[in-house]
């Protein structure tokens, strides 16, 4: 009883002489009641009966996209109060302040010849990093070459891609994992980040038929 949701868009379109492009603005708030879990809770490890407040979120944000140049522009901004997840005993924990998120992404695709490098990077910044830890930085990044061949004798097309991707994040704490509930909660001691991912990939699409390899985290 009581929650509500309302959102918002206001979209605007553009003609470039390199294609169209639109901007949009978005808004939105929430206010709703945790699930009943975070309340009430019984089993062999772990009880509780807590009283939560409803969460209520507000979250604003805008977003251009150009896709005759393969980029998009994205800026995010969400204020929470009575944010609620599960604290560093792994039991529901609630925030009785407010907490902030501001947010930044940029999609772009580079292309020369049959060679691809698409990035997505954000940036985002937690106002609270003890309630709420986010990587400050997170970039990934995938160089492939793509080429469609053609088999004239069967009038058959197949197209090709083989390349690797790049995933980085710089330092945080993530979250850790409770069995007996299914749930992640926050922890303090494990940091994880400033470290490559890369793997290797070939991607093979014959008319209804898609062929996917992957060597994960080649390094």
């Amino acid at each position: 009883a009581g929650d509500f949701e309302l959102d918002g868009v206001i979209k605007k379109s553009f003609d470039f002489k390199r294609g169209p492009a639109s901007w949009e603005v978005t808004g939105g708030i929430i206010n709703r009641q945790p699930s009943f879990w975070y309340e009430h809770w019984g089993s062999n490890h772990f009880e509780w009966d807590n009283n939560i407040k409803k969460e209520l979120r507000l979250d604003i944000g805008t977003r251009f996209s150009f896709p005759a140049r393969k980029a998009e522009l994205r800026l995010n901004y969400a204020v929470i109060d009575n944010y609620t997840d599960f604290g560093m005993e792994a039991v529901p924990s609630q925030h009785p302040g407010g907490l902030s998120v501001i947010s930044a992404a940029i999609h772009k695709d580079l292309i020369a010849w049959k060679f691809h490098l698409d990035n997505d990077i954000l940036l985002q910044q937690s106002s609270n990093s003890e309630v709420l830890d986010l990587p400050l930085f997170s970039i990934r990044s995938a160089f492939y070459f793509e080429h469609l061949f053609r088999f004239e004798s069967t009038n058959g097309r197949l197209n090709t891609q083989l390349g690797a991707d790049v995933t980085y994040h710089t330092n945080y704490h993530p979250y850790s994992y409770m069995p007996s509930t299914g749930r992640f909660y926050r922890q303090d001691e494990v940091t994880a980040g400033n470290y490559p991912f890369v793997n290797v990939f070939l991607n093979v699409k014959l008319k209804r038929t898609r062929i996917f390899l992957m060597f994960d985290h080649v390094n």
